[in-house]
């Protein structure tokens, strides 16, 4: 499960609305971040994985996740939602948070609840106009005995850094 997708057990589809009545998402990291972003962070552009990324306009999540282009055994995510970075808080998937600056903007780290030992993955989430972003690192699950960093939240901030001048306010 991703973070960020359910807000106090509700389902992705609770949030902001646009006047059809349904959540949009108001930008798109997996079609609108540019190549030079990625390339800026160290990841390579057509290893591109799509998470979630609904047909149309209408969606309360959109996320897709890139390789390292050095090869480094992890993805480097990026998310747009509806929900701000207060509803991450109340978000019972996650755990772990600590403020954090990112550039200019006021942000928060925080990694995924369960029993996960080591854990993999690290979230940095960004304030949006409208939403909130996320950037994550998520080590890949073959290499857990070898993690440099569990969870991995300087590295999710250092992507969170270099991303951030490329991303909506």
């Amino acid at each position: 499960m991703v973070a960020g997708c359910t807000v106090s057990g509700e389902s992705a589809s609770a949030g902001p609305s646009t006047t059809t009545g349904e959540p949009r998402v108001e930008w798109n990291p997996c079609s609108e971040l540019s190549a030079e972003a990625l390339e800026a962070t160290g990841a390579s552009p057509e290893t591109k994985s799509t998470r979630f990324d609904a047909p149309g306009d209408r969606a309360a999540v959109r996320m897709c996740s890139w390789e390292p282009a050095d090869g480094r055994p992890y993805f480097i995510g990026i998310g747009s939602f509806i929900f701000t970075l207060d509803e991450f808080r109340q978000n019972d998937q996650v755990t772990g948070f600590s403020e954090v600056q990112i550039n200019d903007r006021s942000g928060l780290t925080f990694y995924p609840t369960g029993n996960e030992n080591p854990i993999r993955r690290c979230y940095v989430g960004l304030p949006m106009a409208k939403g909130g972003l996320m950037i994550y690192a998520d080590w890949r699950y073959g290499k857990r005995d070898s993690l440099p960093e569990s969870p991995p939240c300087g590295l999710a901030v250092q992507h969170a850094q270099t991303l951030e001048p490329y991303l909506p306010e």
